[in-house]
């Protein structure tokens, strides 16, 4: 079984699809991100991932993973009950680009 550096349940959206906690999976090592949103399973290589950044509408916040498949959701995000700081501190270790400024679409 692989070892995941970073493993957090929370919720999630991708596009039209809404997820609440516990509903939605972020894993990421150092070659890839592994994001689950209830029957959805989206794997991204660490070379699809141009960034994580913060996300804002209206009330709900969360992780955005920026990428560059045309074949996924293009809004991909990721909520979190524990805060993101550490997760996102985490997520840089790796070697992941992350943006603390918040995206408002």
């Amino acid at each position: 079984m692989k070892e995941w550096p970073v493993h957090s349940l929370g919720g999630g959206r991708a596009d039209w699809m809404h997820g609440s906690w516990p509903l939605a999976c972020l894993k990421a090592d150092a070659e890839s991100v592994d994001f689950r949103l209830l029957f959805k399973h989206y794997t991204l290589a660490r070379t699809d991932v141009v960034e994580f950044s913060r996300y804002r509408f209206l009330f709900p916040r969360g992780l955005r993973i920026v990428h560059r498949r045309n074949d996924l959701p293009k809004l991909l995000l990721f909520y979190s009950l524990r805060g993101y700081e550490t997760l996102m501190q985490h997520l840089q270790k790796l070697g992941y680009t992350v943006k603390e400024t918040c995206s408002v679409v």
